[in-house]
């Protein structure tokens, strides 16, 4: 099953207030599961009948009594596991499929994941969220409610723009051309959190995050509002009719001057940068910007030397009444979608009623990013689960290395290659720092000591105060030790429901998607986490390895595949191959892992043994069942997640035993590769 070629978000269902929480559904299953148990145990007693099952005592987490509904939601019992195990482990989830419209469990957890991550950002206000979460559902629910206190938002920001200073399209006479400095506009602006990054960009180095660097805005034509659109709002925003030709043709100057910029980012000093550009006040300009102590000396990254010369043409060609007049505009534009629905209405991008939810949603995302992702690894990443995580993947990584050791293939080049690499413990990120709050804070949240003026902050005042705020603290790290670019490669890869493994820097990350449900549940028995997460570390571990075949297994696909006409077997085992072995190197760790730690129970309400359960719970992330002729999944897919099954429990030595399957049953031949 190639899982990753799905698009989960697509299917998303929207409607959170309608959803039944995960944590609902867990206690329903610990109720109704709790009184089907003491139904039972009270009958098998009254009958003297005795059960091998555990007292619930022993099942005590929501975890363990949902790992029993998955099970029991999977497996047909009214087949032999040791005739046709794939049928066994997922017939009655293949029976359901079409009922749930479910087609692979693992599917379904990324919708559940993203539903979160979602419920995080558009459920109202709690006393249990932190102080970041808070905020940035405080802005989500103030963008959907935009309508309440229409007209008084356009005061609202008209009022701070005045407090900047004043504008020839808020004075009908008397403004003075010679006032006007740009820079200090853009200071002030800054100040109160409004946008002040037109003519120059401010932020933080992405190849060393201690240098602040400065750069050109990004700015192109596709970005520009068409000369209407500015006077229709203009207008309606100041009861007047405004002449938006010239904002129009200043910004399109802007937008060809920034096309011509070539130049690379490079470190250089404040006073290099002074050198080159005297009639720019650099060093006192950017301490106004950072509110902090730059010196002559201080570096800093840049890409602007070119671009400094053609913007101070441009501004000296360029009246400042219309230069005030474009960072007015600059300054409307950002909050248009924001304002009273009469100035709403001509809004760029245009925002139809029914998308209100939508845009307020991803717009919350893009204001306060990985809030929800960071919040998520709060809740369900601690210290246990990245101990745990940790020890699982060293345990695999020396039984891997056991088996190279023992092999012919050792001796040649790529074995020792192979030997050199897993001789090694692997550093294994699951993102346990994004717990901390101040290494959250001084690298992600940057929400600082942020409080509102009023008690019931309004859409104008949580995004200029956040603004403020964010940027005081984001500067604060100028030059002062940088964030590991690692952390940062691990919130881009937070939503992935695989595991990214890269041998040359010796480091797996194990992103937090992976770590609540399906793969990995902390309250459950760690059989089941040997088997589901486990098995998926030693495969990448095998692919790591650039082993492509088995002949052995082909051979055996070719007899026992109806199929095989179809496909090839060279490619199916190609697929199959890492699955095979990692679920087989999985379960050695696992034994020897209950010789150290001491054997654990067994699922109530189940009749199945760990070792038993251990087969079953691997085998379910292959269980898929492709719902209609359209779906992306294809039946090469499809073929190759059932013989992961087949073929896993056919080489197994142990799985015979284990279900006690007779000697040349067809899932226990006698030949094993």
């Amino acid at each position: 099953m190639n899982a990753n070629s799905n698009n989960p978000s697509k299917n998303m269902n929207k409607n959170i207030s309608r959803q039944i929480t995960r944590t609902e559904v867990v206690l329903a299953v610990l109720l109704v599961g709790t009184i089907s148990y003491l139904i039972y145990f009270q009958t098998s007693h009254e009958t003297g009948e005795n059960s091998s099952l555990v007292e619930p005592s022993e099942c005590p987490t929501p975890g363990c009594y949902e790992s029993i509904i998955e099970i029991q939601s999977y497996i047909d019992e009214s087949v032999d596991p040791c005739e046709d195990f794939n049928q066994f482990a997922c017939g009655k989830f293949f029976e359901n499929s079409y009922k749930t419209q479910v087609t692979a469990k693992i599917i379904q957890d990324q919708i559940e994941y993203y539903n979160e991550l979602e419920g995080m950002i558009v459920q109202p206000v709690t006393n249990k969220d932190s102080e970041a979460i808070k905020i940035q559902k405080m802005f989500f629910q103030a963008c959907v409610n935009v309508d309440k206190n229409d007209e008084n938002h356009n005061k609202v920001i008209l009022d701070i723009i005045d407090d900047v200073g004043e504008w020839p399209l808020r004075k009908t006479s008397g403004w003075v051309e010679k006032d006007f400095d740009w820079l200090e506009v853009t200071v002030r602006c800054k100040q109160l959190g409004l946008p002040f990054q037109w003519f120059l960009q401010f932020s933080l180095h992405e190849e060393d995050l201690k240098y602040l660097k400065i750069s050109y805005p990004l700015l192109d034509s596709s970005a520009k509002a068409n000369r209407t659109t500015v006077g229709h709002i203009m207008s309606n925003l100041l009861g007047k009719k405004v002449n938006a030709k010239t904002i129009s043709d200043f910004e399109q100057s802007l937008i060809n001057i920034i096309k011509k910029q070539k130049s690379e980012t490079i470190l250089t000093t404040v006073a290099e940068l002074q050198t080159q550009h005297l009639v720019f006040p650099w060093l006192n300009f950017l301490n106004d910007i950072t509110e902090n102590n730059l010196d002559e000396d201080t570096q800093v990254a840049s890409n602007v030397n070119e671009y400094i010369v053609d913007l101070y043409k441009l501004l000296n060609g360029t009246p400042k009444r219309i230069q005030a007049d474009y960072i007015m505009w600059k300054i409307v534009e950002h909050f248009v979608p924001y304002l009273s629905n009469n100035v709403r209405k001509h809004g760029i991008p245009e925002i139809p009623k029914n998308a209100r939810t939508q845009f307020c949603e991803t717009t919350a995302k893009k204001n306060f990013q990985y809030f929800a992702q960071i919040e998520y690894v709060r809740k369900y990443v601690n210290e246990e689960v990245k101990n745990f995580v940790t020890e699982l993947t060293d345990l695999t990584r020396q039984e891997f290395l056991t088996i190279v050791e023992e092999s012919a293939w050792r001796n040649t080049s790529l074995g020792q290659e192979v030997v050199n690499t897993f001789n090694n413990v692997f550093e294994v990120d699951v993102g346990f720092d994004l717990v901390n709050e101040d290494f959250l804070e001084a690298n992600f949240w940057h929400i600082g000591n942020l409080t509102f003026d009023s008690d019931n902050p309004g859409i104008i005042e949580i995004i200029t105060t956040r603004s403020k705020y964010f940027y005081e603290s984001l500067f604060t790290n100028i030059n002062t030790t940088a964030l590991s670019p690692e952390i940062t490669n691990f919130l881009q890869t937070m939503d992935v429901q695989y595991i990214l493994f890269d041998s040359s820097k010796k480091r797996m990350v194990i992103p937090p998607a992976i770590l609540h449900g399906f793969l990995y549940e902390n309250e459950r028995p760690n059989y089941l986490n040997f088997a589901s997460l486990g098995s998926l570390i030693a495969a990448e571990f095998i692919k790591s390895t650039q082993l492509v075949t088995n002949r052995c297994l082909e051979v055996d696909y070719e007899k026992t595949a109806s199929e095989q006409t179809t496909f090839k077997s060279l490619d199916v085992i190609r697929e199959v191959l890492p699955d095979v072995i990692g679920r087989h190197i999985s379960y050695d760790v696992y034994q020897k892992w209950v010789t150290a730690n001491g054997e654990e129970t067994q699922l109530p309400l189940l009749s199945y043994s760990p070792n038993q359960l251990f087969w079953i719970k691997s085998s379910l992330i292959n269980c898929h069942k492709k719902l209609t002729y359209t779906e992306d999944e294809s039946d090469f897919n499809l073929m190759v997640s059932k013989y992961k099954n087949v073929l896993a429990v056919r080489h197994s030595r142990h799985f015979g035993g284990d279900f006690g399957c007779t000697e040349n049953t067809k899932m226990n031949p006698l030949a094993k590769c």
